[in-house]
């Protein structure tokens, strides 16, 4: 079984450490554990979370930028 650092696993998730740790914490990462101070994390996890996160965004356009949304109403 192959595992990730922290660092790894929140590149690949796109997430901060801090938000990271969270998820760990909470136990969102199934079979991730804690070894010492070290967070073992299961590449087949972060599979799963990337694949739950692909579905949940699939056909989702993004939100208008904070400028672009000024210039339309003054138009």
């Amino acid at each position: 079984m192959n595992f990730a650092t922290t660092r790894e696993a929140a590149s690949e998730l796109g997430i901060s450490l801090r938000r990271l740790m969270t998820l760990l914490a909470e136990g969102k990462l199934p079979g991730s554990y804690k070894l010492g101070l070290v967070w073992q994390i299961p590449q087949s996890a972060l599979d799963v979370r990337v694949k739950e996160l692909e579905r949940f965004y699939a056909g989702r356009r993004r939100a208008p930028s904070p400028k672009r949304v000024a210039e339309t109403s003054t138009a």
